[in-house]
């Protein structure tokens, strides 16, 4: 026996020994289905053996019939033959005494019964169990023939038949089945106490002894010895729950110690949420203080309506903005009686019948919708009102003063609309920029003149707004009845300097403007001639040179020398420029190498020129709108938006050729252009010159 020493000799108290009842022993219970198992398998045994006996019955009942017809055939035939009513009669008297006949007929060749015999069967109940069990016993009918000596062959005289009563197979088995049966149950009875007394003291007395050591653990007392393993069952099942209980209660008695310890713990734990809790509601009743204090010192009225639509929170803004009396507004005042105060007054969002205006605004308040909506009071201010509905059905409401933004708005609303004019006159002249610079040398100079045209504009509109901030103000001056002469002559002193700015500034964009125009009408570079295509690309590429040198990008010419051309040389110089500045400008990060490959081979009579960068690339998007006018990924940044859409109009226009890009993220962006070396003296051309 495995002892474990107690802390304390307080000896445990006896514990209570529980018996289990005779018919709940494992050992009962096994007895039980031991027999009914028993039972089970021999009346399968039974059955089994029982179709074995009805065949085994059957087939000698056949083998009688058969030695009786091989015994009466040549009496019959003979009776047959001589047609001797009386012998036939004799023989069927004979073979109806056998057990099992039921009829014997002896018929002449034509089938006339010439003798006839029967006998009423044993139990037709049992014949037809018999022809369930195995199949039915058929007729015997047997052919007489009859020869001698003399003839040559025999001939028919008649048959024999015979039918046999299916019930004597049953009544020859009756005794057999029924000694089969009791010595079957007897067998089972017999193997199952065995079984149960070897059972009883080899399992259910051990299980016992071991229950009795388990009464011994309890939560109440402490435990002084594990389970004893039953003797001789040290390796078997027996010893294994034994080892796994002793493992269990060494774990139970270290589940005391942990559970003492995580009580102690616990009422540590308590101890000090009891504190927190302390701490925690005397710092929601300061926040509870200090939320009073921000919503009352709020500059937008609040309002809570609670779900039963009543007033439950409010600051002295909300009464203000609304012109409530103070004696109306309280805690629990229905939100009806308000509203109907307020209609009564003439404030409503809308217009129409009193009680119509009140079942509407209280319909607007149980709905949830969240959309805030700006009305003005009969007084003339403008309220802005917003509402959230809470969790709790209860509404939070707001509502803010918003009778100068109003006023703004409206201004900012007209100078927006003269904006928008103006926007509309500078679009129209963009358009007739396009127009006339379809053709013309852009390049650098379109990046230049955006620049440098984008500081006056952006000057003007500073100035401008400047001016509407400043105007704000002295409106707000004037209508407060507070305005100084010193203030007015102020501003009417910043007044004209920034009319001065304006119409500075407004010069400075009309002279670039002017400029660009005159630039875009210069046709010089248009003009056709007799060059060589390595020669022209190497001077494009010189005057460029201040541009590309502030970079750490590369440009790997492929060009032979010799390519002579009859065509206009100042669009090809733009085609190049164009490709190498959107690549400056979109292709690389500032600081960030990479290679400009050009590439031309003459072939046959047209010229194919490959112009690619190992930059960025462009999405499918950027790809697609590439060449649209006015196009660009970095707007304000260098980019015009009309690089590519010129370098397009010049390569399928005035060179009469075709232009193909192909590009992917990442992977850089490759231009494909191919044209005739001479070009075509047509009127297609002299338009595109002329355009």
């Amino acid at each position: 026996m495995t002892v474990w020493e107690p802390t304390d000799k307080v000896s445990p108290p006896a514990a209570t020994e529980e018996q289990p009842a005779f018919r709940s022993r494992l050992s009962t219970r096994h007895a039980f289905f031991t027999v009914l198992v028993a039972l089970v398998v021999g009346f399968a045994s039974s059955v089994v053996e029982l179709f074995s006996s009805l065949h085994d019955e059957r087939a000698r009942i056949d083998e009688t019939v058969h030695l009786v017809i091989d015994m009466v055939r040549e009496p019959a035939t003979s009776a047959a033959y001589a047609l001797d009513a009386s012998l036939a009669q004799h023989i069927a008297d004979g073979v109806i005494g056998h057990r099992g006949m039921i009829l014997v007929a002896i018929l002449d060749d034509f089938g006339n019964p010439l003798a006839k015999a029967t006998r009423a069967p044993l139990d037709e109940r049992l014949a037809a169990v018999v022809d369930y069990l195995v199949a039915p016993i058929p007729p015997y009918e047997i052919a007489l023939t009859y020869s001698n000596d003399l003839m040559e062959r025999s001939f028919a005289v008649g048959s024999l038949r015979i039918h046999v009563d299916s019930a004597v197979i049953l009544a020859n088995l009756r005794g057999n089945l029924s000694r089969l049966v009791y010595t079957s149950m007897i067998h089972a009875i017999v193997l199952a106490a065995i079984i149960a007394t070897f059972f009883h003291f080899l399992t259910t007395m051990p299980l016992l002894r071991l229950a009795r050591g388990f009464a011994e653990v309890g939560p109440d007392r402490p435990i002084h010895q594990l389970v004893t393993v039953p003797s001789g069952h040290g390796k078997d099942e027996l010893g294994v729950i034994a080892r796994a209980a002793n493992r269990l209660i060494m774990a139970f008695q270290s589940s005391l110690e942990e559970r003492d310890r995580i009580g102690e713990e616990l009422r540590q734990l308590a101890n000090a949420l009891e504190r927190r809790v302390e701490d925690r509601t005397a710092e929601l009743r300061e926040k509870s203080l200090l939320l009073e204090t921000s919503v009352e010192a709020m500059a937008e009225g609040i309002s809570v309506i609670d779900a039963d639509l009543k007033l439950s929170l409010w600051n002295s803004k909300f009464i203000e903005i609304f012109g409530l009396p103070a004696d109306l507004v309280a805690v629990g005042l229905p939100a009806e009686t308000m509203i109907r105060y307020l209609v009564g007054q003439g404030d409503h969002p809308q217009s129409g019948q009193r009680d119509d205006l009140v079942a509407q605004w209280m319909a607007e308040l149980r709905s949830r919708d969240h959309t805030p909506f700006r009305w003005t009071r009969t007084t003339g201010t403008v309220i802005d009102t917003r509402r959230n509905h809470m969790a709790n059905g209860s509404i939070v409401s707001t509502y803010a003063d918003v009778t100068r933004q109003a006023q703004f708005e409206d201004e900012l609303r007209r100078a927006k609309d003269l904006a928008e004019k103006t926007l509309d006159e500078l679009r129209r002249t963009q358009i007739s920029l396009v127009q006339a610079e379809k053709m013309a040398s852009l390049g650098s100079l379109v990046a230049g003149v955006a620049h440098e045209l984008n500081t006056p504009l952006g000057n003007m509109l500073m100035v401008a707004s400047t001016l509407e901030g400043r105007l704000g103000d002295f409106t707000a001056q004037v209508k407060s009845g507070a305005l100084q002469r010193s203030v007015l002559d102020k501003f009417l002193e910043d007044n004209l300097l920034a009319a001065r700015m304006l119409a500075h500034e407004a010069e400075h964009a009309a002279e670039l403007i002017g400029n660009f125009k005159q630039i875009a009408v210069d046709q010089s570079s248009l003009r056709r001639r007799t060059f060589d295509l390595a020669t022209v690309v190497r001077e494009t590429l010189s005057s460029l040179h201040n541009k590309l040198k502030k970079t750490p990008i590369s440009v790997d010419l492929d060009i032979p020398d010799g390519i002579i051309m009859d065509n206009h040389p100042g669009p090809i110089e733009q085609i190049l420029t164009n490709f190498i500045i959107n690549s400056l400008t979109h292709a690389f990060d500032d600081g960030e190498k990479g290679v400009i490959r050009i590439k031309a081979r003459a072939e046959g009579d047209r010229l194919a020129l490959i112009y690619e960068d190992d930059g960025h690339g462009m999405s499918d998007d950027v790809a697609k709108h590439a060449f649209d006018p006015f196009f660009t990924t970095k707007f304000g940044q260098g980019g015009s938006g009309l690089g590519l859409y010129i370098v397009f109009n010049l390569a399928t226009g005035v060179l009469n050729g075709t232009l193909h890009l192909t590009t992917r993220p990442g992977s850089g962006t490759r231009f494909d252009l191919s044209f005739p070396l001479n070009a075509p003296a047509d009127k297609a051309v002299e338009n595109a010159l002329q355009q």
